[in-house]
């Protein structure tokens, strides 16, 4: 075991110089199975384990509380199904990874697009953030910016491997090469890339700690509000993209037309009505394709769990 120079044990030398390597290892290993593989058949098996292996993860706990919760409507068989075409998408999303930037070389056969228009007008004169959630492949979505001649810097959560971390950010190359980690850190440069004129993309639907409570499937739920902290300072055009798994690895990418930005004076409010209709939107998005969104995370705190009936059951 590595020591300090005064003689204590280092902690942390087991994960540096064991753990970490042997996870980046077997992350290397399964990208380069997935790689070989045609882009259909990767897809097939990441599905194929995920419909199998996924329900029988303890993460599926949270995933049938939060689904019951948020869409009470569900009886607990339909619950069930959505939860294992949850996994099914995100096994393909999985193993779709090392084939990204083929999946919109091949475009024509594989990408319906709708509203791109709305992408393409309005690039230019004004910073533009867009905003996604876990929906589909989530990936997709970024990576069509960068098809279409304008990369989007894309701000994104740190894997606790920093190895694992810098594999990610390899695969996601076809997105982006300009990338902002969550933090304060992460956020200045973010700032600066949009005074600079870049533009910017984040996934805004999942777990935070800290934020503004916002409904979202009729809770509070804690809310990144820096998206719209930075449209309101910048005048940035904001605007939501939704990727829709249509069948196997075919998918359909929705554009929106920009939202209208609320300018009544009172920063405060304006950032709540800001949050509230992105919120709005993505649960619209979610009751669609309810299999398609990551009911994984810790999207509502404790007290929002504790279900009557016993709803979290199945």
């Amino acid at each position: 075991m590595p020591m300090y120079k005064d003689g204590r044990r280092d902690p942390g030398a087991y994960k540096r110089f064991v753990q970490y390597p042997l996870e980046a290892l077997a992350v290397c290993l399964l990208i380069a199975v997935l790689k070989v593989l045609p882009i259909d058949t990767a897809s097939n098996l990441g599905g194929a384990v995920g419909r199998r292996l996924g329900p029988k993860l303890g993460a599926t706990k949270r995933a049938r509380k939060n689904l019951a919760r948020a869409m009470p409507e569900l009886d607990a068989a339909a619950r069930e199904q959505v939860i294992i075409e949850m996994w099914d998408n995100l096994g393909r999303t999985i193993a779709e990874y090392p084939h990204m930037g083929k999946i919109w070389r091949e475009r024509e056969s594989r990408i319906e697009d709708v509203g791109f228009h709305h992408y393409q007008h309005t690039m230019g004169d004004r910073p533009c953030i867009f905003v996604s959630g876990h929906m589909g492949n989530w990936e997709l979505s970024q990576c069509g910016s960068r098809s279409l001649a304008t990369e989007l810097g894309l701000i994104y959560r740190r894997a606790n491997n920093p190895l694992v971390n810098a594999i990610l950010l390899w695969l996601r190359k076809p997105a982006s090469s300009t990338f902002f980690h969550k933090g304060p850190d992460g956020a200045k440069k973010s700032v600066r890339h949009l005074k600079n004129g870049g533009h910017l993309g984040m996934l805004v639907d999942q777990k935070l700690n800290e934020g503004v409570p916002v409904t979202f499937f009729g809770i509070p739920a804690m809310t990144a509000p820096a998206y719209a902290l930075l449209a309101l300072k910048f005048n940035a055009r904001l605007m939501m993209a939704r990727t829709e798994r249509l069948n196997g690895c075919r998918f359909r990418i929705t554009v929106t037309e920009p939202l209208t930005l609320p300018d009544t004076g009172d920063r405060e409010a304006d950032t709540l009505a800001i949050l509230t209709n992105v919120n709005q939107q993505l649960e619209a998005w979610i009751k669609e394709r309810p299999a398609q969104w990551l009911w994984l995370h810790k999207r509502w705190p404790e007290e929002a769990e504790q279900l009557p009936h016993d709803q979290s059951s199945t």
